[in-house]
C-alpha cells in the first residue's frame, strides 16, 4: 500500500503526499531509526531520487534516508550504489555532461535496468496514455528521474548563459551542439515526444530574454545576460 501511494504520489505531483508516505517506505520510527528491512528495490531508488530533486541543489536530505539503508538492502560498492553515488557526485560537481550519462539506460544498473528497459519499450510512444498499474514502479522511477535532469539542464544553463557570451549550433557545429543537449538535458526518459532539439529550446528562451538569434549568422545564438 505504501509503495503504491508512493509512486502515485509522485505521478501525479504531490510532494505532500510523497513527504508523509516516505519515511514509510524506509520503516522509520519516530526518532528517525529504522527498524526493520526497508522495502522493495523500485521504492528505496525512486524516494531517494525524490529526495535529489524536491531540495535541490541541496542533497542533505538524500544523505540523510540514504544512511537509514542496511548494508544488506544497498551493498557498498555494488553497482546500485555506485551509480547513485555517481549521479549525485557529478550533480554536486555540476558536470551536467557527465550526469546526462549517467542517467540514461545504458549506464542504469542491471538490479533496475532490465525491468526498466521493458517498461520504457511499452511507455516511449505512448507517454503518459498507459495507466497500467504493472508498470507503476517503473514508471514512477523514469518520472522522478527525468524531474531531476530537467532540474541539472536547468541549472546547467545558468552556468552557461554567464560562462558564455555566444553559441553556434550549425551545421558545422556538431560537437558544440551534442554538448548542449547533454548539458541541458534535453532527451527525455520518458517519451520521444517530450525531448527537445537545441535549436528549438534556445527559440523558447528567446522570448524570456535569455538568448537572440544573431543577425545574418545562421544558427548562431547572442547570450543574453542575467540582469
Amino acid at each position: 500500500m505504501y509503495e503504491t501511494s508512493l509512486y502515485l504520489s509522485i505521478l501525479f505531483e504531490s510532494p505532500k503526499q510523497t513527504a508523509a508516505v516516505i519515511p514509510h517506505i524506509f520503516h522509520l520510527d519516530a526518532r528517525d531509526k529504522a527498524r526493520s528491512e526497508p522495502r522493495s528495490l523500485h521504492a528505496i531508488v525512486v524516494a531517494l531520487l525524490y529526495q535529489l530533486v524536491s531540495t535541490y541543489p541541496s542533497q542533505s536530505l538524500y544523505h540523510r534516508y540514504l544512511g537509514y539503508l542496511p548494508t544488506t538492502v544497498l551493498l557498498k560498492g555494488s553497482p546500485l550504489e555506485v551509480w547513485l553515488d555517481s549521479l549525485a557526485s557529478q550533480l554536486r560537481r555540476r558536470n551536467y555532461a557527465k550526469f546526462d550519462a549517467l542517467s540514461h539506460k545504458s549506464a542504469w544498473p542491471d538490479a533496475l535496468n532490465d525491468d526498466l528497459r521493458e517498461t520504457r519499450k511499452a511507455l516511449y510512444s505512448r507517454w503518459p496514455d498507459n495507466t497500467d498499474m504493472q508498470h507503476l514502479p517503473s514508471k514512477s522511477f523514469l518520472f522522478i528521474l527525468d524531474n531531476l535532469r530537467r532540474h541539472a539542464g536547468d541549472a546547467a544553463w545558468t552556468v552557461i548563459r554567464s560562462a558564455y557570451r555566444e553559441l553556434s549550433c550549425d551545421v558545422s557545429s556538431g560537437e558544440t551542439t551534442t554538448w548542449l543537449a547533454r548539458s541541458l538535458c534535453l532527451e527525455s526518459l520518458m517519451s520521444e515526444a517530450r525531448s527537445v532539439a537545441v535549436e528549438a529550446w534556445l527559440n523558447e528562451k528567446t522570448p524570456l530574454d535569455h538568448v537572440q538569434a544573431k543577425e545574418g549568422a545562421t544558427g548562431r545564438w547572442i547570450i543574453r545576460k542575467p540582469r
